[in-house]
């Protein structure tokens, strides 16, 4: 399959052949030359670069449409190797950015199935960000990307509403963040997907934060989000009756819903979980579809984020997250066609450190204060003792 190159200096004119001398400029275009394969993978390939000083905006003013053309198994990937891998919620880790600020279609991209989308940071969509037209136009895997202020303020508009699948094998989101955006994950439909160690932060939805329907939940972090819609409708939800859907590993904190900051429903798992502070009603932490099923080892208890005022939800070493997960494949990887392989090893948002046994609770694997436990004094004392910042000794002594 053939591989097409994206760059800033890049004509719509040219071949798209390589990164230096013959690449596009849109995106938009390059996905209407390629052509279909099978399979995740199996399509062609676009690579799209940042440039060679910095970051770089691909101002896309209409559709990037997957669905015309039925680019069955094509990836559209950034190319991010000159640059850190993500320790926190920084946009500027993700250097090839698409700005939809003038695009007033209906959809900003419209996905088809096996479509794989990594990388980039999406900004200014005020339509349907990420979306498919049919309820099995899937599966899809949007991974490792950066969302802020997309879907605008419509009911109907979601940053990503991923599609199901005719077959077994269903979507996955996973390693990804969003930034004051409208309704950032839903199923389309009422089909099983997998959302996968993603942050969602200051965002205001309809609905439900992160609606899995009756798929899977696993190290995902809210914080400061609100659903304004009735109390069906929650932070984190599997709310279709499957005994195969579960929520685990994931922390919700100081978010405003009628609902519950955790919800699944009958005979759904919720697990290794922390829920802290509902601003609505208190008492609405972790709920049920029945009374019998409850949620295992999950605590109600401040998660203790590095810098909350700060937006860094990292955890501290002190945490009642870190470690507190539970490990291993759940029946449900196996149910629902979920193979992780597909989108590489299940890990943080930051991809640096794979999971421990057991791992952390939340999205981020960074637990802050290991320089001043390793010297037994608390790391403020020490830097006022010789005069230096206490990060500044983390960084030093190269540990966390």
């Amino acid at each position: 399959m053939a591989t097409y190159h994206v760059t800033p200096t890049g004509s719509d004119s040219n071949a798209g052949a390589n990164a230096y001398d013959d690449s596009f400029l849109t995106i938009a275009y390059a996905v209407a030359q390629t052509s279909a394969g099978a399979g995740y993978g199996g399509g062609d390939t676009i690579k799209v670069y940042p440039s060679a000083s910095g970051l770089a905006t691909y101002y896309e003013n209409s559709t990037i449409s997957f669905r015309t053309g039925l680019k069955t198994g094509t990836t559209l990937e950034a190319i991010t190797s000159s640059y850190s891998a993500n320790t926190n919620n920084n946009a500027n880790h993700y250097p090839a950015i698409i700005d939809f600020t003038s695009n007033t279609s209906e959809y900003s991209i419209n996905m088809w199935q096996f479509v794989i989308i990594k990388g980039f940071r999406v900004t200014g969509s005020s339509t349907r960000t990420i979306s498919a037209e049919g309820s099995t136009d899937g599966p899809i895997q949007v991974l490792d990307c950066f969302f802020d202020n997309c879907s605008g303020t419509n009911v109907d508009h979601d940053v990503i509403r991923a599609p199901g699948s005719t077959g077994a094998t269903q979507s996955t989101i996973a390693r990804c963040i969003f930034q004051q955006c409208h309704r950032p994950v839903r199923s389309h439909g009422v089909a099983a997907m997998a959302i996968q160690s993603c942050l969602a932060y200051d965002c205001t939805s309809s609905r439900s934060t992160f609606d899995a329907a009756k798929g899977i939940i696993e190290h995902c972090t809210a914080v400061r989000c609100k659903v304004y819609g009735g109390t069906s409708q929650h932070i984190l939800s599997t709310p279709t009756t499957l005994a195969d859907a579960y929520i685990r590993n994931s922390i919700v904190a100081n978010c405003w819903t009628k609902g519950w900051l955790i919800y699944g429903s009958t005979n759904q798992e919720i697990r290794n979980c922390i829920a802290y502070t509902n601003d609505y009603d208190a008492d609405n932490t972790f709920g049920t579809g029945n009374a019998d099923t409850t949620a295992l080892n999950s605590f109600e208890t401040d998660p203790k984020f590095k810098k909350f005022a700060d937006s860094d939800f990292r955890i501290k070493c002190s945490s009642p997250a870190k470690l507190a997960g539970v490990s291993g494949e759940h029946a449900a990887s196996a149910s629902h066609g979920l193979v992780e392989a597909a989108t590489g090893a299940l890990n943080y948002i930051h991809k640096i450190t794979a999971f421990a046994s057991p791992p952390n609770i939340g999205a981020f694997s960074l637990c802050l204060g290991y320089s001043h436990n390793i010297l037994g004094v608390d790391a403020d004392s020490i830097g006022k003792f010789i005069n230096v910042d206490s990060a500044d000794i983390s960084k030093a002594i190269g540990v966390e």
